[in-house]
């Protein structure tokens, strides 16, 4: 099982991803959606913060 993270800004929100730890998911994957160069990785470090508080190892 995985889920895939867009960043921050958009789903899965917090909520959704506690919920899919608790049910077991253990792997997250994370990548960024950008429009031009200078906001690639915009919320990245924001958005790993967030999860680790989850308990997910990043």
């Amino acid at each position: 099982m995985f889920l895939v993270l867009s960043n921050l800004m958009s789903l899965p929100n917090y909520k959704e991803v506690k919920r899919y730890y608790d049910l077991g998911g253990r792997i997250l994957t994370m990548g960024t959606d950008s429009h031009n160069s200078s906001s690639v990785g915009q919320y990245i470090d924001e958005t790993i913060s967030m999860y680790q508080n989850i308990v997910f190892k990043m």
